[in-house]
């Protein structure tokens, strides 16, 4: 962390001491007394412990606004990191906590001696060898707990009151088995005089990036200025990955081997580990002393100036080649900076054009790394629009959002606080219409705003699980099936008298082909019936049918074992309609005088001797097909008969024996009603029969109905 003020011990400088009446943070034990420094995200103050009464340092998290959550995670990283790392030359942590407002904070020495960016430069070389090894054997430690501190630089290191070095500052180290970079929006985290090629790439890093880092503060004791500098961190940042490693002045050159191996371009040519870099160190000006030995075979040493002049080659051929350059037709090429500034200003963007701002800008984050000033043209990107998309109506939202969230999965934005901030007023906006479609089990009730919700970028988990539950629902007035099963149609509550909670019923009465697969899979017996004299089955019902034809000549028991088998399968409830169930859907389904009855009927369309296909005749709409005519349907309803006490204990004991319905009034289950009429009816209305359980009929199927839960 670069301190913008450098203050040490108890001096206090004139700036400060002309605030030290700004209100401090108060921290329970505590009395804070001035601020040492501020850097990129906390403060550091000088404190008085009250329990101990003696001088420390706080670290203490800024006010951050919406970026609270990464970097209080960060914070924290640094504060478990250098807690678990118990060693003489790195910080102390005494305490970890927080201020009355809730900032995340933590204590550590107030250290007396300054940092090293404050030492006077160059140092001498005895000087820089104690420092040296004493950043070395804290780098040591901290890599062999698998930790990589990722931002080595002077102003990291400390000095106490003995003069002892101090590495500080792991805010942005990184723990190797989760690999997890603790960045903001994405950006290479460290210091560009001191990062190492891979890390300024945006690459896999390990200990050997930090060791790189050690050679460019071996470099800066020793000159007195950093290997590798510049006005922007850019171009600080290619420099460390292009240009060659620097010569020492004469009166140094025994240093230079050190020097070269340590700010090798490759990671696999600089020293193996913190111990043969320091095991170097002590060497470093013995007359009997080689250049220290990386884990590369010597004759390879050429191989990164190599990497290196082929590196610039290339650069230079991309910024120097003109738009014509002979490319691959089919592979985008980068747009300028000023091009996407255009397309942003002008407000061309998730369109699906090519032009777009979005479209020009997904190119910089096809390979790696990514510019940083790509990243800020999609944080400005992002930024500008987020309250335009917040405030658009549905069309616009149904053409722009696919193309946000196509370009903030590809820009790696889902964190970014304008994508939170648009995906949570999508979210207050849509989650309404889908609740109601919930609540009615009905996915039409969600209309435009299902789809919406399904192109919404890094949705919240709740939202994302509801807007999937009402995916699943079925939408009224539009057929669905489960599996292979027959086709149904969703009735929204109170649609139709006497169903007050949404349900499905089968769009026409179970046809051939459903009641085959039902009996392959079960190797169930249908019952049988005759007709004229004459015994049939449902295959051969004594005249021709096609697979799309109602099923004909099954009985109730045939019925229940198919809507028993259609439960198992699907996992929802099927059962037969009751009587009055049947009669309310027939009511509401009607809309036509017309229905496939006995004999011909010009007007009706009505030329078929027996069973007509399934959904022949219309219903009105999102209402099942063919109550009327073509076949009788079962229903669940019972007729029952008075009988007297022997009679009645007779028949129930019977009925007992056959697994029948039994009534302990008197009455008793003499079978069951079937409504409608059939292709043998001369009248579209016919009153319902009771026929017995067992029996089946030429003329005789049945419809289900599914529940909705």
């Amino acid at each position: 962390m670069e301190w913008s003020v450098r203050v040490h011990a108890g001096q206090t400088s004139p700036c400060i001491l002309a605030r030290m009446n700004e209100e401090f943070p108060q921290i329970s034990g505590y009395t804070v007394e001035a601020q040492l420094g501020s850097g990129g995200m906390a403060t550091v103050y000088r404190a008085r412990q009250l329990t101990l009464d003696r001088l420390v340092a706080i670290k203490v998290l800024r006010g951050i606004g919406r970026d609270a959550e990464e970097l209080a995670q960060r914070f924290e990283q640094e504060a478990k990191l250098i807690a678990a790392l118990d060693h003489p030359n790195i910080v102390q942590i005494f305490e970890v906590m927080r201020t009355t407002a809730g900032e995340p904070c933590y204590v550590m020495p107030l250290l007396a001696h300054g940092d090293l960016a404050d030492r006077p430069k160059p140092m001498g070389e005895l000087e820089i060898k104690r420092v040296l090894a004493a950043l070395l054997a804290a780098l040591g430690h901290a890599h062999r707990a698998g930790v990589v501190h990722r931002d080595v630089k002077p102003e990291n290191v400390l000095f106490d009151a003995r003069n002892t070095p101090l590495l500080a500052d792991f805010g942005v180290a990184l723990k190797q088995e989760s690999r997890r970079r603790l960045t903001s929006f994405g950006r290479t985290v460290g210091s560009s005089q001191t990062m190492s090629p891979e890390q300024a790439r945006g690459d896999t890093v390990d200990g050997r990036s930090d060791l790189y880092s050690v050679g460019c503060v071996a470099f800066e004791l020793l000159t007195g200025a950093p290997p590798f500098d510049g006005d922007e961190f850019l171009a600080v940042a290619l420099k460390h990955q292009q240009d060659p490693v620097p010569r020492l002045p004469p009166s140094l050159k025994h240093w230079q081997d050190f020097i070269d191996t340590a700010l090798a371009k490759r990671p696999e040519d600089r020293f193996v580990d913190a111990d043969a870099m320091a095991h170097a160190l002590e060497s470093v000006g013995n007359q009997r002393s080689a250049r220290p030995k990386s884990n590369r075979a010597p004759l390879r040493k050429w191989l990164p100036a190599a990497f290196a002049l082929l590196a610039v080659v290339a650069i230079a051929w991309w910024f120097t080649r003109t738009p014509d350059a002979a490319t691959a037709a089919d592979v985008p090429q980068a747009q300028t900076p000023d091009a996407i500034a255009e397309a942003i200003a002008a407000g061309r963007w998730f369109n699906g054009d090519p032009n777009d701002a979005d479209a020009l800008l997904a190119v910089a984050f096809a390979t790696e790394p990514v510019a940083a000033s790509a990243l800020d043209q999609r944080d400005q990107l992002l930024a500008r629009v987020a309250p335009n998309l917040t405030a658009a109506d549905d069309a616009t939202l149904a053409q722009r959002l696919p193309h946000l969230a196509a370009f903030v999965a590809a820009a790696k934005a889902e964190q970014t606080p304008p994508v939170r901030d648009l995906v949570a007023a999508l979210e207050t906006r849509l989650t309404p219409p889908l609740q109601a479609a919930r609540d009615a089990r009905d996915r039409k009730l969600a209309g435009v705003a299902l789809d919406l919700a399904k192109a919404v970028p890094a949705p919240s988990e709740a939202f994302a699980q509801l807007r999937d539950l009402v995916a699943r629902f079925p939408a009224s007035g539009e057929p669905f099936a489960d599996g292979d099963g027959p086709p149904l149609l969703l009735i929204p509550g109170g649609r139709i008298s006497g169903f007050a909670q949404p349900f499905a019923v089968t769009q026409f009465e179970i046809r051939r082909q459903d009641f085959a697969r039902f009996v392959a899979a079960t190797q169930h017996t249908p019952a049988r019936c005759r007709d004229g004299g004459k015994t049939y089955d449902w295959r051969d019902p004594g005249f021709a049918q096609q697979a799309n034809e109602p099923l004909v000549c099954v009985s109730y028991n045939d019925a229940l074992a198919y809507a028993a088998w259609m439960t198992r399968q699907s996992g929802r409830t099927y059962r037969l309609p009751s009587l009055a169930e049947w009669r309310a859907i027939d009511a509401a389904a009607r809309n036509s005088t017309c229905a496939n009855l006995q004999g011909e009927n010009a007007a009706c369309n009505d030329r078929y001797r027996a069973t007509a296909a399934a959904g022949t005749f219309a219903a009105n709409e999102g209402m099942p097909q063919d109550l009327a005519g073509n076949v009788r349907e079962w229903t669940s309803t019972c007729e029952f008969k008075e009988i007297g006490a022997v009679r009645r204990t007779i028949a129930n004991f019977g009925r007992l024996l056959q697994g029948k319905e039994r009534d302990k009034t008197g009455r008793v289950c003499v079978g069951r009603y079937v409504a409608g009429s059939g292709w043998r009816d001369a009248n579209l209305d016919r009153g319902a029969s009771s026929e017995d359980d067992d029996s089946a009929a030429v003329d005789r199927g049945f419809r289900l109905i599914r529940e909705i839960r």
